[in-house]
């Protein structure tokens, strides 16, 4: 738990919580709400954008996970700023150790669910994917370890980041384009090596986000030249997921688990390494390897 932060912004927020707990807690709710939060925790993320890289829409999956490690340097940068207090402990119904303001949950449900929403605006998900982008702000207030300023600041963020994102995909902008591959590379290391130099996240997020925004980049730089498709039949669907969602536990479960049985100096050095696989057996690993065993299929243009 974080011990040196600061006073709620907001003066009501603990009289807010309060009664949240007092009236508006049931015991068959809460179960709910826990699971609606945890779409917004590192594992549902991971998840829902792999399945929409990998079996949906490559080309939104790109976009939208672009989006999303832009709106979590946001908000792990603003966090630092701020570093504003969480609500009493008394009324948590889940344990946190970060910084409240704003809610990384209600920017990143807003963002990623409002997104598919709207790719999905013709389908009768689109009103569920805007429901759960909602229901995920919300629960953070309901177990209590968020305030209602935090869930209103992260959600508007959310929405700007997406916002900006949905023009960047529509006009196909590429800001690096212009320049060759390693220059590339150079570029954005100098932008996130600053960006790390500016943020201040005792918890070492900045260290995973990072490394695998990173990751992906390149993965996606390789996949160019990959250009997979996926096969909609049963059986590779499954096997996709079957090796896609194998690696992406192996990467993160299992590096977390190196992590835990290496000597403390070595620790961040291992976090890079550990997320920027993650990162890149997402966006090319494991569409390559699915390409070689026949699970998906390259685009035509690309084989010619």
């Amino acid at each position: 738990m974080i011990t040196e932060c600061r006073t709620s912004l907001f003066s009501g927020g603990d009289t807010c919580i309060a009664w949240v707990a007092t009236h508006l807690r049931y015991d068959l709710l809460t179960p709910v709400m826990r699971f609606i939060s945890e779409l917004g925790e590192v594992g549902g993320i991971l998840f829902t954008i792999s399945l929409i890289y990998w079996l949906w829409n490559k080309r939104y999956g790109k976009y939208l996970c672009y989006g999303l490690f832009t709106a979590i340097l946001i908000n792990l940068w603003l966090k630092g700023l701020v570093r504003e207090c969480r609500p009493p402990s008394q009324f948590w119904l889940e344990d946190v150790e970060s910084y409240s303001f704003p809610s990384g949950h209600a920017q990143i449900g807003v963002y990623l669910w409002l997104g598919l929403a709207y790719y999905l605006r013709k389908s009768w998900l689109s009103p569920l994917c805007l429901a759960i982008g909602i229901m995920i702000s919300i629960s953070r207030v309901y177990l209590g370890v968020h305030y209602p300023q935090d869930i209103i600041a992260g959600a508007l963020l959310g929405f700007g980041v997406l916002l900006l994102i949905l023009w960047c995909e529509k006009k196909d902008f590429q800001l690096l384009s212009k320049f060759s591959l390693w220059q590339q590379v150079f570029i954005l290391l100098a932008i996130l090596s600053c960006y790390e130099l500016m943020v201040y996240d005792p918890r070492g997020n900045d260290v995973a986000t990072i490394a695998s925004a990173f990751g992906f980049w390149l993965g996606c730089q390789y996949e160019t030249k990959l250009q997979f498709q996926p096969v909609k039949r049963p059986l590779s669907v499954l096997s996709q997921l079957f090796i896609g969602c194998s690696g992406i536990l192996l990467f993160w479960k299992g590096g977390n688990w190196l992590t835990d049985q290496v000597s403390s100096h070595f620790t961040v050095t291992i976090e890079y390494i550990q997320y920027f696989l993650l990162g890149f057996w997402i966006a090319f690993g494991a569409p390559a390897l699915n390409l070689r065993l026949g699970f998906v299929k390259q685009q035509a243009s690309v084989i010619n």
